[in-house]
């Protein structure tokens, strides 16, 4: 049949395009194991528990805040107090345009927003012309205020060290590496086994 000699042709370039496919997909899982393995040998050298520390802090200091924003929206919202008023019936600033709103009567967002800067004020020099009405509110200001110096004061010390420390491994990892590639240069070490002798001294340095 005249039909055969193509339905063969067909074939074989149909083997050829799926022998070519196969080489691909040898070729990017290589190259994907390559990079797997790279990964691996990063991670492995690596404090993990000190790569997550710092973050793990600023999520602390975050929730924190929020914990303490949250009672001090509903301290503004109870009836507990000596004086009549709370620090919600604040008047807001008169750059809103209208001087007789107050915190109360603003958006839940914006309520909320202000009880968060009012927390972040407490451990920090941030000024806010939020203040407290009565005696329950300048009780917990107090309480805030005494576990911001004590509390949040070593949590930022302690973030600030975690973050000099990673800083200082750093540069002490890159100048051990620059001392070893200067040596290896003036010995006149082949250039294999220069790669070979960083990519050792890279994974020691790590671990």
């Amino acid at each position: 049949d005249s039909d055969t000699p193509s339905q063969t042709v067909k074939f074989i370039r149909l083997a050829k395009a799926t022998r070519f496919l196969r080489v691909l997909s040898v070729i990017r899982l290589l190259r994907m194991s390559e990079v797997v393995e790279r990964f691996g040998d990063r991670v492995d050298g690596l404090n993990v528990v000190e790569i997550l520390e710092a973050p793990a802090l600023v999520c602390l200091i975050v929730f924190i805040n929020h914990m303490i924003a949250c009672i001090w929206f509903a301290i503004g919202k109870t009836s507990l107090t000596d004086t009549g008023r709370s620090w919600l019936q604040t008047p807001l600033s008169s750059s809103t345009g209208n001087s007789l709103e107050t915190y109360e009567t603003a958006g839940m967002l914006y309520q909320y927003l202000s009880s968060m800067h009012w927390s972040i004020s407490q451990m920090t020099p941030g000024s806010l012309q939020i203040h407290a009405v009565n005696s329950l509110e300048r009780a917990f200001t107090v309480m805030c205020l005494i576990c911001g110096i004590v509390f949040f004061s070593s949590i930022v010390s302690s973030l600030t060290s975690t973050m000099t420390k990673q800083r200082l491994r750093r540069q002490a990892k890159a100048k051990d590496l620059k001392t070893l590639r200067r040596v290896l240069r003036q010995a006149a070490v082949p250039t294999p086994l220069v790669i070979a002798a960083q990519k050792q001294g890279s994974e020691r340095l790590r671990s």
